[in-house]
């Protein structure tokens, strides 16, 4: 009788779009089976994804200015454009996206980064700069906040904004009264790029040193709980299932942070090297990556593994495993290691649980597998 386990980093390139050639994919929104990418000169590309292995265009905008960020909220596409504007799209018919508003003022000499929430747009750029979206047909600056350094990003959680501006760092910003946003905090992150909002705890992209994670228990001053130095120079990170996904200079790094004191990497991707922004919807994650266009990955799955020893007894085989939190698991016996026979399907709950084999006796050696679908 023996115990075994199949597995491997489940991190895979299922398609790819392969880009504009007038502008890199620079960032990314997911809405549905449909990929709204902000690609520069090449404006706001529209990607149908509903077969992730073979991604197409179906539609475009050709923004009046380089188009840098992207946030979907409903039937509107709201793109931060470089040349100083927030423009409104109307995407009802995604293969047909037409213009609707723009939002252009002396606040918004820069626009880069923008998340939208149903009434707000919040634009980094010149600091960050607050937009009324509750009629999108004509958006109205409420109110803004200048940081010292340009705004690249921005992540908005409850009361608060989460600027990242470059050399000046992490700014934490309330934004409790939209007209009058302000300061409270910040942290010294030189080179912050990237930033997400997941449970409790707040992740930052900050150039050579790689990801900074911040546990948010008092929202307005983040206390930094620990970090990840990757490989290349870190860009944009999406956070699932207790998984940071990384985009650098040199690919797509998953960073485990079920510990937030001690992130480990578990896997990686090295298919794209310019990515800038990534994205992860279900089981699937999107990367923008530059002129290279649109990635897409499967998620990341740990492989489930046995815990020895097993133990046979009167009753049978005991046999432990471990998977990730809610997890199918599909196990698998055999006597001779060619033919697998279905055994049973089992859904993790991410500690130890035990099987038994209640056909298992000591006159045979079985092994035994658990596979990830």
């Amino acid at each position: 009788m023996c115990a075994s386990v199949w597995g491997a980093n489940l991190l895979t390139l299922r398609g790819k779009w392969p880009g504009y050639r007038r502008g890199p994919a620079q960032a990314i929104a997911v809405s549905g089976n449909t990929a709204y990418v902000a690609a520069g000169e090449g404006g706001l590309q529209v990607i149908d994804i509903a077969d992730p292995a073979h991604p197409q265009r179906v539609g475009w905008y050709a923004t009046n200015w380089l188009a840098r960020g992207v946030g979907v909220s409903g039937n509107y596409a709201y793109v931060a454009a470089l040349g100083a504007r927030l423009q409104v799209i109307d995407i009802t018919n995604p293969a047909d996206p037409r213009p609707c508003a723009e939002c252009e003022n002396d606040h918004l000499p820069f626009a880069y980064g923008v998340a939208v929430t149903r009434d707000y747009a919040y634009v980094a750029g010149s600091g960050l700069q607050v937009i009324d979206i509750t009629d999108p047909a004509n958006p109205q600056w409420v109110g803004g906040y200048e940081t010292n350094w340009l705004g690249e990003n921005v992540a908005v959680s409850g009361d608060y904004a989460y600027v990242t501006a470059g050399f000046d760092g992490l700014q934490v910003i309330n934004v409790a009264d939209p007209a009058s946003p302000q300061r409270v905090g910040g942290y010294a992150a030189s080179g912050s790029d990237g930033v997400t909002v997941s449970g409790n705890y707040l992740y930052l992209t900050a150039a050579s040193y790689g990801l900074h994670v911040f546990d948010l228990a008092d929202p307005a001053k983040p206390r930094w709980a620990g970090g990840y130095i990757s490989i290349g120079y870190a860009r944009g990170v999406a956070v699932s299932r207790n998984y940071a996904y990384l985009v650098n200079s040199d690919g797509l790094e998953v960073i485990d942070v079920t510990n937030p004191a001690g992130p480990q990497r578990v896997g990686g991707n090295r298919d794209v090297f310019d990515a800038s922004a990534v994205v992860v919807s279900g089981d699937t994650v999107y990367v923008a990556a530059g002129y290279d266009g649109l990635a897409i990955y499967d998620r990341y799955r740990r492989p489930a593994r046995f815990e020895p020893p097993p133990r046979l007894d009167a009753a049978g085989c005991h046999l432990f495993f471990r998977a990730d939190a809610g997890e199918t698991i599909h196990l698998q016996r055999t006597l001779d290691l060619k033919s697998w026979d279905d055994w049973m399907t089992v859904t993790a709950t991410g500690i130890s649980q035990e099987v038994l084999d209640e056909s298992a006796d000591s006159g045979s050696c079985r092994f035994y597998r658990a596979m990830i679908p």
